[in-house]
């Protein structure tokens, strides 16, 4: 088999890991001389390297338009027709893009890759404890070691911004969208948003500039599937917003501003 990979994230590394150490073929998706960000994934132009049309390809959160053919794999969770999208906590492995890898490829998941499967599909319901044999406060943990290796800080600096932004977040004013409560945080700038929220357990918005594509971005995180999908509905009717997306299962939702 042969892969081709979206965007660069902690979960798209790792997966790239398994494959390469499994001997498998790896590509990235490439647009204008570049790896893919996120947003243009389904827009790519070209793979890195060589591929065989016509053999096994495996696509992993990408698409160059024309390129997939009937006899081609998709891995994803991110848009309706995915194989992971809407699926809930109690199967987040399986619907993860890294579990989705490691079955197709026949990888024995350890620890790190469960738990970076149940980050990267559902934070929020891994927080609550709602994903089997994923421990809240050792997903804490485990985020904490996965950020000071990347970002180059301390565990204790992880925790004690962590705690910041939590304590920043109860300070904040609420909105009512769809009869649904959200922390307004769109004036504030906080660094650990996600897990904040998630540890919270209620729907955050928040905006900030998505240096990848170099443009302003509005997102809600966690809280419930109804609130999610409410703030969706809400989304669509405000003309300053465009290309709105989410997946109100896996708890997450965002839009970015016109102009």
């Amino acid at each position: 088999m042969q892969f081709i990979l979206g965007a660069q994230d902690a979960e798209m590394q790792k997966i790239e890991n398994i494959l390469r150490a499994s001997g498998h073929v790896v590509r990235h998706a490439i647009r204008h001389g570049r790896r893919v960000p996120s947003k243009f994934a389904y827009e790519a132009q070209r793979p890195s390297g060589a591929v065989k049309w016509e053999s096994q390809i495996v696509w992993v959160e990408c698409a160059i338009p024309g390129k997939r053919k009937s006899h081609h794999v998709s891995v994803d969770h991110h848009r309706h027709g995915d194989f992971g999208y809407g699926k809930g906590p109690e199967e987040f492995y399986e619907a993860s893009s890294i579990g989705q890898v490691c079955n197709l490829i026949g990888y024995e998941p350890t620890e790190d890759i469960l738990y970076t499967a149940a980050a990267d599909h559902c934070l929020g319901a891994a927080y609550a404890g709602l994903c089997p044999n994923i421990d809240p406060e050792r997903m804490r943990d485990w985020r904490a070691n996965t950020h000071a290796a990347v970002r180059q800080l301390t565990v204790e600096q992880f925790h004690q911004g962590l705690d910041n932004t939590i304590e920043s977040l109860k300070k904040c004013s609420m909105l009512n969208i769809g009869g649904h409560e959200f922390i307004d945080a769109m004036d504030t700038q906080h660094e650990w948003v996600s897990d904040a929220s998630a540890i919270l357990g209620r729907s955050v918005m928040y905006a900030y500039f998505d240096r990848r594509v170099r443009r302003n971005k509005v997102g809600v995180l966690n809280g419930s599937p109804e609130a999610l999908a409410a703030w969706m509905e809400w989304a669509k009717t405000r003309p300053y917003l465009e290309d709105i997306y989410g997946d109100p299962v896996r708890g997450f939702a965002g839009g970015y501003l016109v102009g």
